[in-house]
């Protein structure tokens, strides 16, 4: 017990995490212009770059804390986010995972911001206060400052739908931001929806930008940047998104706001009847029917191509189609059916949504059909 508090009323180290945000205090050259540097960062970090030297934040000296971007606390093994020298470091002194809540207590952390939520009296306005800071600090915090405080952007979310916005939104974001909001409903498929947005614009988005990530972090497959005032919808491939928003040294402007939302849950029952969709698959040949634009030229459009594609280009958007609503059918390059795990030509995502559900297919070529040759498809029937 003796250890814990210890841990509890440090700060976190800079030692071997220059570069990291830390989540009560930044051992990032920006912290010298936010004002959070922790305590030993000019022992260790002054003369050094602002990006990290290694590919994630080190629990050495950091046990019990929750890193921003992995965790060295004992529940980093219930919730998978464990830094990489957690088991070296940690594993035998940490104290156990709370076993009422999935945040950090603001119990001996009253005015500090722990991550994924906030145990300072700015999280009244942000919405993002720790499960027990009115139990345990609404009446010792100081008050909220009279300017915002951007350290507590980003954050977990877990909500079935939330909105979330740009650091000090409608009025102009802070200079060198970096948050990171991890959403992880626990659901797939995941809607996200940027409804208001005015972000400096530069070519390919290369000022200011939110880029968002189909999967729990931002080495996930990038599914498109936003900036400027243009609106945008994204959909997850399963029940993880991460959005990043990212500014540099020069103007600023209102921001964005944004929701998620989980849309559907899908099943994976094999198609009998119906034709392959074009929902995903925009710019590629799906076997019985086309999603590219010349499809319109072949008359082999599949049924939903005008309802996702026709103003799209005829180029894919994804290296191979996906089996998301297509299993059991054979998609070109790739296929959807089981016999895919015999003839090892699967879609990247077939064990993701056919594996267990798809029968051999029902409309394949038998030994006594032939191809059928059409607009320069070889089509099966």
């Amino acid at each position: 017990m003796f250890y814990t508090l210890l841990r509890l009323s440090e700060q976190p180290s800079c030692r071997y995490n220059c570069g990291w945000n830390l989540g009560s205090c930044s051992c990032t050259s920006s912290c010298q212009y936010n004002g959070n540097c922790c305590p030993d960062y000019y022992d260790h970090c002054s003369s050094t770059t602002e990006w990290p030297t290694t590919e994630h934040p080190s629990c050495r000296y950091n046990c019990g804390w929750n890193l921003g971007s992995c965790s060295c606390t004992s529940s980093c093994q219930y919730y998978g986010n464990c830094c990489p020298d957690y088991y070296d470091e940690c594993s035998a002194t940490t104290p156990e995972a709370p076993s009422t809540t999935d945040q950090p207590s603001c119990r001996y952390n009253c005015g500090s911001h722990m991550g994924s939520c906030s145990c300072s009296s700015s999280c009244q306005y942000y919405g993002n206060c720790c499960h027990d800071y009115y139990y345990e600090c609404s009446e010792t915090t100081p008050e909220a400052p009279s300017t915002p405080d951007y350290t507590s952007c980003g954050g977990y979310l877990y909500a079935y739908s939330r909105s979330f916005t740009s650091p000090n939104y409608p009025s102009a974001y802070p200079h060198y931001a970096d948050c990171i909001w991890y959403i992880r409903p626990g659901y797939s498929v995941i809607r996200l929806q940027f409804s208001s947005v005015n972000i400096e614009s530069c070519g390919n988005c290369g000022c200011d930008s939110v880029s968002v990530y189909d999967g729990s972090s931002t080495s996930s497959r990038l599914l498109g940047k936003v900036c400027g005032r243009n609106t945008a919808t994204f959909y997850s491939t399963g029940s993880y998104l991460t959005v990043r928003f990212r500014t540099d040294s020069s103007v600023s402007y209102s921001g964005f706001r944004a929701s998620y939302e989980v849309v559907d849950n899908f099943s994976t029952e094999s198609p009998v009847t119906e034709q392959p969709s074009c929902r995903y698959n925009c710019g590629w040949n799906l076997g019985s029917c086309s999603c590219t634009s010349s499809c319109q030229y072949y008359g082999n459009c599949c049924p939903d191509y005008y309802d996702h594609c026709s103003s799209t280009t005829e180029w894919p958007t994804t290296a191979q189609p996906s089996c998301r609503h297509n299993c059991g059918w054979n998609l070109g390059s790739c296929s959807c059916s089981s016999s895919c795990r015999y003839n090892g030509n699967c879609c990247p995502d077939y064990y993701d949504y056919c594996s267990s559900t798809t029968e051999w297919p029902t409309t394949g070529m038998k030994t006594s059909q032939q191809p059928i040759s059409r607009g320069g498809l070889l089509l099966t029937k």
